[in-house]
C-alpha cells in the first residue's frame, strides 16, 4: 500500500493483513453488511438502507474491499426479504444470477458507491449459494437444482460478467482446451453440439418408453483439479419427478448385444505450444 493512502474501507468486514508498517494508514471505515434484498444490516439495522450512500459520500476512500456475500441466492420470503427479487425463485441458472446481479446494479445508491470508489471484491459463499464448498453447498438440492458443478460455473461466470474485477487466468487452462462428446443410453443416443463446455436437454420419450430423459452435463475448470459431471435422468412426465418404476427406468439389464450399456465422453485438446510429456 503506497505512502498516499488514506483510508480503506471495508465494506464486509473479515480480515485485513498489511505489512506493518502500513497497517496503521487502513483504516476500516465500516464494519457492516447489509443484504439488498432485507435491508439488513447486522450491526446497525436502523441505518441499514443508508449504508452505500454514506459510503458514496465518503471523500476520504481511496477503494471499498468487499469481502464477499454481494449478493444473496434467495428468492422471495425465503430470506426475509421486503423487496421483490429477480427473479422471484432462488437463482440458479446462468440467466437466473445475471437477472439477480443486473436487479442490484439498479440500486441507485450502490451505483453511486461504484462511480465515487474504486471496488475491489471476492466472494464468500453466497455469491454461489449459502455454505458452498467444493462440492456441493448447504443451499443446494442436486434431484431439483441440477449438479452443483454447473450452479457455480454459472454463477462465477454472471460474477465476473457483472463485478469489477477481472477473471483470473488458470495457466494450465491455456495449456489445454475441454469439450463434452456424445452420450449413449442403451439404443438412445444423444448428440452434443461442437464446442459444448456444458449442456442441458430435455427429450420427450413419453410416447415410447413413458419417461422424460433430463441430460445436465458440465466441465467444470474453476475447480481443482477440473471435472466433468453428467446427470441423466428419467422424469415421469405426470409428476415431474425423478421416475421410480423400476420397469420404466433408463436401461435394460444388460446383455451381448449391448442393450444395457452406455457411455458419456470429453476430449482434451492440448494447446499448440504445449511440448510433448506435458502434463494438461
Amino acid at each position: 500500500m503506497s505512502a498516499r493512502t488514506r483510508s480503506v474501507l471495508l465494506a464486509c468486514l473479515l480480515c485485513l493483513c498489511l505489512p506493518v508498517a502500513d497497517a496503521a494508514k487502513a483504516k476500516p471505515a465500516s464494519k457492516r453488511k447489509v443484504n439488498a434484498e432485507t435491508g439488513v444490516l447486522y450491526a446497525n439495522r436502523a441505518d441499514a438502507m443508508r449504508l452505500a450512500d454514506e459510503i458514496a459520500e465518503r471523500r476520504d476512500l481511496d477503494l471499498v474491499l468487499h469481502l464477499g456475500d454481494y449478493l444473496y441466492e434467495y428468492g422471495d420470503g425465503q430470506y426475509g426479504s421486503f423487496r421483490p427479487t429477480q427473479p422471484t425463485s432462488e437463482i440458479v441458472t446462468l440467466t437466473d444470477y445475471r437477472t439477480r446481479h443486473a436487479q442490484y446494479k439498479t440500486d441507485a445508491d450502490l451505483q453511486a458507491l461504484h462511480r465515487q470508489h474504486a471496488m475491489v471484491p471476492i466472494w464468500d459463499d453466497h455469491e454461489t449459494a449459502n455454505d458452498a464448498w467444493q462440492r456441493g453447498a448447504q443451499n443446494h438440492d442436486s434431484a431439483t437444482e441440477g449438479l452443483w458443478a454447473a450452479r457455480r460455473r454459472a454463477a462465477l461466470q454472471a460474477y465476473y460478467e457483472w463485478m469489477p474485477v477481472r477473471e483470473p487466468a488458470d495457466l494450465k487452462q491455456a495449456q489445454r482446451s475441454f469439450r463434452l462428446g456424445d452420450i449413449k443410453i442403451g439404443d438412445i443416443t444423444i448428440d452434443v453440439p461442437d464446442g459444448r463446455t456444458s449442456f442441458d436437454a430435455e427429450i420427450d420419450f413419453t410416447a415410447t418408453r413413458g419417461f422424460i430423459l433430463r441430460v445436465s452435463a458440465v466441465l467444470d475448470l474453476f475447480q481443482q483439479p477440473a471435472s466433468a459431471s453428467w446427470l441423466i435422468q428419467a422424469i415421469d412426465p405426470l409428476t415431474g419427478e425423478v421416475l421410480q418404476d423400476a420397469t420404466r427406468g433408463l436401461l435394460a439389464p444388460n446383455d451381448a448385444s449391448g442393450t444395457g450399456a452406455g457411455f458419456v465422453s470429453y476430449t482434451v485438446v492440448p494447446g499448440d505450444d504445449v511440448a510433448t510429456g506435458t502434463t494438461v
